[in-house]
């Protein structure tokens, strides 16, 4: 959205940003970021309180179009509860050492 105000000053190699999706299907608002894994940039829309939705976009050079990404699915799995550590207590050592002395 901040892009497309300033089209007219960036590069005309940078034009796809300016014309990038401002609103995901949801409705959400969307931002340009720099992906360093990939090297390439990718717009994400964000949820009310600042975190992703899960909703990403990459430019694809060849057809001219940016594509969507499908969305992860919003169930989480459940983790197992961790098992309580059963661990032999040393008081018996501590003894045996206190009666030798």
């Amino acid at each position: 959205a901040e892009l497309k105000r300033f089209r007219d000053r960036i590069s005309p190699k940078f034009y796809y940003l300016a014309d990038a999706p401002e609103i995901d299907p949801e409705g959400n608002p969307t931002e340009v970021r720099f992906s360093r894994k990939f090297k390439q940039q990718y717009i994400i829309s964000l949820l009310k309180d600042g975190k992703p939705s899960g909703w990403t976009a990459i430019y694809d050079e060849a057809s001219g179009a940016w594509k969507a990404s499908a969305k992860a699915s919003g169930k989480t799995v459940a983790k197992k509860p961790a098992a309580k550590k059963t661990t032999a207590r040393k008081t018996a050592g501590r003894r045996t050492a206190a009666l030798k002395s």
